[in-house]
């Protein structure tokens, strides 16, 4: 089942990237942001992953790197993504929060 589990595969390259994310920066984060929305865009419909965790935090890495994670939650809550999940109101609170709103 595991290697039917897309985003096992997602998980496993964002945590590379994470651990090597400070060598170059900004190409690699660069770099990072495409993995995370290729990543996030990529199961956006995907009943399957709607509320798991590890998806969730691929979701609040995502919102961290762009410019307006308010639009990034509105979506996930629309969506009802993550939405069983405490963590994704802690992130979005401290996110919101950080960028003053």
């Amino acid at each position: 089942a595991d290697q039917d589990d897309v985003l096992a595969a997602y998980e496993q390259f964002v945590k590379w990237l994470d651990k090597h994310e400070h060598d170059t920066s900004l190409v690699r984060q660069y770099e990072m942001l495409e993995v995370l929305e290729e990543a996030v865009r990529t199961m956006k419909d995907d009943k399957h992953y709607k509320n798991d965790l590890r998806y969730v935090k691929l979701w609040t890495m995502y919102a961290r790197r762009v410019r307006k994670p308010d639009v990034v939650y509105a979506f996930l809550f629309k969506k009802a993504i993550g939405t069983a999940h405490s963590q994704l109101y802690e992130e979005c609170a401290l996110v919101l929060e950080e960028s003053g709103k």
